[in-house]
């Protein structure tokens, strides 16, 4: 229950910060870093501990392993272009 909490926030989170350019990247790395620290989190504990609390299983790992590097790499990607467009319009 709490892990589909949390994914609804994050959803929630992306449609907000959709507004602008700027605040889509932010969410992209932002985001992207926050999955990349869940996939290590999710390495690391034991899945039948109590530390294993939202709960994750080796599919919830692999899922935040591939929306952070893309997320990332998005968030990246997309700040070069806008980078380059300013690079472009400067006299």
């Amino acid at each position: 229950m709490l892990h589909n909490i949390v994914d609804l926030l994050f959803g929630a989170a992306g449609i907000a910060m959709a507004r602008t350019n700027p605040m889509a990247r932010w969410f992209l790395l932002g985001g992207g870093i926050v999955y990349l620290l869940l996939w290590i989190y999710g390495l690391v504990i034991d899945m039948n501990a109590a530390a294993n609390f939202v709960p994750f299983n080796t599919a919830d790992n692999w899922l935040h392993l591939v929306l952070g590097v893309g997320m990332v790499g998005l968030g990246l990607w997309l700040g070069r272009d806008a980078m380059e467009k300013m690079k472009g319009s400067t006299p």
